[in-house]
C-alpha cells in the first residue's frame, strides 16, 4: 500500500452468498426451461436424506447441458446450493454453517 491508499473490508454474509446462488440457479432454470422452481430446489436440499438426493438434483440440472463446460458450470452452482442452504439433517444449518460452528468451538 502507498500513502493515501484506502483498504476496504467487505463483509459478505451467508444471506449475500445465498442471494447470489439463488440468482444463479434461477438463471439456469430459466435458460434450460427446467420444470422446477428455486423454492423446490431449496426444499429438496432441506429434506435430503442421503447422497442419492444430491445425485438426483445434479442430474435434473445437467440433463439439458450441451457440453462438458456447461455441465461443470451447472454442477458448481448446484454444489453451492447444497453447501450453503439449510439441511434439516443438520438442524437447519447448511454444511458451511455447520463447519463454521465446529471451527468456532
Amino acid at each position: 500500500m502507498h500513502d493515501g491508499d484506502v483498504l476496504e473490508f467487505i463483509v459478505v454474509t451467508i444471506d449475500d452468498i445465498r442471494k447470489d446462488i439463488q440468482r444463479d440457479i434461477t438463471d439456469i432454470i430459466d435458460a434450460y426451461h427446467l420444470n422446477i422452481s428455486f423454492s423446490q430446489v431449496a426444499d429438496i436440499v432441506y429434506k435430503e436424506k442421503d447422497q442419492e438426493d444430491f445425485n438426483n438434483l445434479c442430474t435434473s440440472f445437467v440433463s439439458r447441458a450441451n457440453n462438458i463446460e456447461e455441465v461443470n458450470s451447472i454442477l458448481e452452482i448446484v454444489n453451492r446450493v447444497w453447501n450453503y442452504f439449510p439441511h434439516n439433517s443438520l438442524s437447519g444449518l447448511s454444511p458451511f454453517e455447520k463447519m463454521q460452528q465446529q471451527k468456532d468451538k
